[in-house]
């Protein structure tokens, strides 16, 4: 198998452990048939490596089995997900029946149990919901999944009522709810004309966006759509205007006609009757006169929501604009700071320019390309002029054999993986500590390593794992004591990600010539070490800035003597 096969192994066997260990991380319990199918890959995986089985056929294999139960579950889950929104309970099984049978799950096998009361019961709603409550009270996640379904049920038969039943949970706080049930719950309770558990609702909305680690653009969008409905619902015209004109992605998807549409009823219920029933009329009246398959669509509840409006206007005037107003003035800085706490939690997401990273990466593989085209990479006597570490040697007094192996690899394999490592662990740990200390931790980490190697005996030893692994343990240390700037972190599933990156690169140590498993110990533990010695810097702004003063001047004197 040559090196672009391999290569390419590696990185399908990360995307394996990867999802293997995000499944551990939601609970063995409830996912240890799933994750043993992909256990099995795994080794089926590692095993044809081992082998030197041919590329092709290794390749093919992999891709085949991460098809069937990553990609093909994919795909069948997000039919079910169609089928549901559209209100087409009774296509649901097959598409369920399949998932439940590819991927070995429990809460799998309880999505086609409620798949297959979909299909029997789907000419009678009032029995369909019956037969689903009795589903309920097997514990979270399942409890979960049903009320979702109920909730589909009702939002799409207008059973606002019977959905707040079913979805609220009783004697508990708003924040137990998932996302989704707080969707469904807010736009209740508003068409239920219970405003100020709408309000409640939408501000739990808010806190729940951020909560978990789905942070997509469909959640995202359902989250504004959400906002813009209840700023129409409640006449809050300023808030609504404010909305609209932003760039939210859930706004843009919207047609035109549907957002006017809203703009009119948020006139209206602000008191503005004139203005929002004559915008109303003329949105109902175009969309009439036009051939849209889009106004088509939404054109049925513009009517019915417009006479709705117009019928009520009297007793709404009378009784409940006071009462909408009230809870303006009663609510609306704390929606406005839940906002802004949303749009500081998206700038943070968005993340500026990881600059060190990008310098130290195209440092690392430039050098290391250079070497490995123009030398022998292989030859014993060729590392060693180059700088490749040695047991031997730095024990002789070369200790800028430390600092000088980092920048050599034996293989390409062990240079992308690195390089790879290297953009995802770097950049958050640059932006926590800043650039000067970032660097510093680098080295320290890979020199840490090479000490670990020379003290093991190891003959030679060459690359930037060492260094890499020390950043991932920094990682796991920052997030563990919730340092500063550790929410990017957690938003990318660090723990499962140090599972599966620390597997594969010990499998490649045992794999692939010229990768040293101690030196990869080593550098662990130093970055560790290097981490618990930071935590007190990161509460002071002075202190931090004195240890970056520190690590440039380090960094220096270390280079300048190796080089």
């Amino acid at each position: 198998m040559d090196i672009a096969y391999r290569l390419l192994m590696y990185l399908l066997m990360a995307n394996v452990g990867y999802m293997m260990f995000s499944l551990f991380q939601k609970g063995f319990k409830h996912y240890s048939g799933y994750i043993s199918q992909l256990f099995f890959l795994f080794c089926l995986m590692l095993v044809m490596i081992a082998r030197d089985v041919s590329g092709g056929l290794a390749i093919s294999v992999s891709l085949g089995g991460i098809g069937i139960l990553v990609l093909l579950p994919m795909y069948l889950q997000r039919q079910i997900d169609i089928l549901m929104a559209e209100n087409r309970f009774a296509e649901i099984e097959p598409y369920a029946r399949w998932k439940a049978h590819i991927a070995w799950t429990e809460l799998n096998h309880h999505l086609h149990e409620l798949a297959v009361l979909a299909e029997k019961f789907a000419e009678n709603i009032a029995q369909l919901e019956q037969e689903m409550r009795l589903m309920l009270k097997r514990g979270e996640p399942f409890d979960g999944v049903t009320r979702v379904f109920l909730g589909l049920i009702h939002f799409n038969n207008r059973n606002f009522t019977g959905l707040i039943d079913d979805l609220r949970l009783p004697d508990k706080d708003l924040s137990h709810q998932s996302f989704e049930e707080l969707l469904y719950l807010v736009r209740a309770y508003l068409e239920t004309t219970r405003y100020e558990e709408a309000v409640t609702a939408q501000l739990a909305l808010e806190k729940a966006m951020h909560t978990g680690d789905d942070f997509s653009p469909e959640k995202r969008a359902n989250l504004v759509i959400s906002r813009m409905i209840f700023f129409a619902f409640l006449g809050w015209s300023a808030e609504f205007d404010d909305l609209m004109e932003s760039t939210e992605e859930g706004i843009d998807r919207l047609p035109d006609s549907l957002k006017d549409f809203w703009w009119g009823v948020c006139r209206f219920n602000s008191g503005e009757y004139e203005v929002g029933e004559k915008k109303m009329a003329g949105i109902i009246s175009s969309a009439t006169a036009e051939e849209d398959e889009n106004n088509e669509a939404w054109l049925p509840f513009m009517r019915k929501r417009y006479f709705s409006l117009i019928e009520n206007r009297e007793f709404f005037d009378r009784k409940v604009l006071a009462h909408l107003k009230e809870l303006h003035e009663s609510y609306r800085e704390a929606l406005k700071a839940a906002i802004k706490e949303d749009v500081k939690q998206q700038e943070e997401m968005a993340e500026p320019p990881a600059n060190a990273t990008s310098v130290l990466s195209w440092l690392v593989m430039i050098v290391s390309v250079i070497l490995i085209v123009t030398h022998n990479v292989e030859d014993i006597v060729t590392l060693i002029d180059l700088g490749a570490n040695s047991s031997f040697l730095v024990q002789e007094g070369e200790y800028f054999r430390l600092f000088t192996y980092q920048f050599i690899h034996i293989g390409w394999v062990h240079l992308f993986m690195n390089l790879i490592a290297l953009k995802f662990f770097g950049p958050p740990i640059e932006r926590i500590v800043g650039w000067p200390i970032y660097l510093a931790a680098f080295f320290f980490s890979g020199i840490a390593g090479g000490l670990a190697a020379v003290h093991t005996g190891q003959p030679l030893s060459a690359g930037a794992s060492a260094a890499v692994l020390g950043l991932l343990s920094m990682s796991i240390v920052f997030e563990i004591f919730k340092v500063k700037g550790a929410e990017s972190l957690s938003r990318r599933n660090n723990f499962s990600t140090l599972i599966f990156i620390l597997v594969i690169n010990l499998i490649i140590g045992a794999v692939e010539k010229g990768v040293d498993n101690s030196a990869h110990l080593g550098g662990l533990v130093g970055g560790a070490i290097l981490a618990l010695f930071l935590l007190p810097l990161m509460r002071s702004s002075h202190l931090k800035n004195l240890a970056g003063y520190v690590s440039v001047a380090l960094i220096s004197a270390v280079a300048g003597f190796s080089v």
